[in-house]
């Protein structure tokens, strides 16, 4: 008897993400790679509720431990070392008016897109991106097994917190979710995020040249 296996394949559809943008621009971004990056302490700077969210990256997350009975809250903001691309899984006019926009310019391939522009950024760290998470309040709940004020002490004799402890059970409590969370009223703009995290704190932009990018993307008429 003669045993084999058959290999199945599984097929992944990566949506297509559109970027608006002045058609001047999105005209040097293919001739040079030119494209300037945002970042999470301008878009709370804008006055326009299109673009501006004043408490973006904010989060409050709350951590649980059922065996001790013990919950641990913390307001967490992140993105101040990130710069930001904002697109969207929607082509449309009205999309395109509401960001005072006239040209839009499609990104085929997002993954390697997202990969060639963090070679471009000084100081990259880690990079992410994926769709929005709309929610009606940012928060987030976690169960954590470790979570003890003991762990947290700077020695078991007395009953001083170490912050740096605090601030690692904190960093472990806080999801990668809140990197895309938004407010419930902005679900019509069908964001898709890029983010790029670097060692330093950002400015409120940065402008950088990919033309090695130029290749995973594609105008759109």
């Amino acid at each position: 008897m003669i045993t084999g296996q058959i290999v199945k394949q599984y097929h992944f559809l990566i949506p297509s993400v559109y970027r608006f943008m002045d058609q001047v621009y999105i005209e040097e971004f293919f001739r040079t790679g030119k494209l300037r990056l945002s970042s999470f302490s301008s878009y709370k700077k804008y006055e326009d509720q299109v673009r501006g969210d004043k408490n973006e990256g904010m989060n409050i997350a709350i951590a649980t431990n059922k065996k001790n009975n013990m919950t641990m809250y913390a307001v967490v903001g992140v993105g101040s070392n990130a710069y930001s691309l904002c697109c969207s899984t929607i082509n449309s006019p009205e999309l395109m008016n509401s960001f005072n926009s006239n040209g839009v310019f499609r990104i085929v391939d997002s993954q390697s897109f997202g990969m060639a522009i963090a070679l471009k950024i000084p100081s990259f760290l880690e990079g992410m991106q994926g769709h929005c998470i709309y929610v009606n309040a940012r928060t987030s709940k976690k169960e954590i097994e470790s979570l003890s004020l003991a762990e947290m002490k700077i020695n078991s004799e007395g009953n001083e917190l170490d912050m740096n402890k605090m601030a690692h059970k904190i960093r472990e409590i806080n999801p990668i979710d809140s990197f895309f969370m938004k407010p419930i009223h902005y679900q019509y703009q069908s964001e898709y995020r890029f983010i790029w995290s670097t060692q330093e704190k950002t400015n409120d932009y940065i402008e950088i040249e990919c033309k090695e990018a130029i290749q995973y993307c594609e105008l759109v008429k």
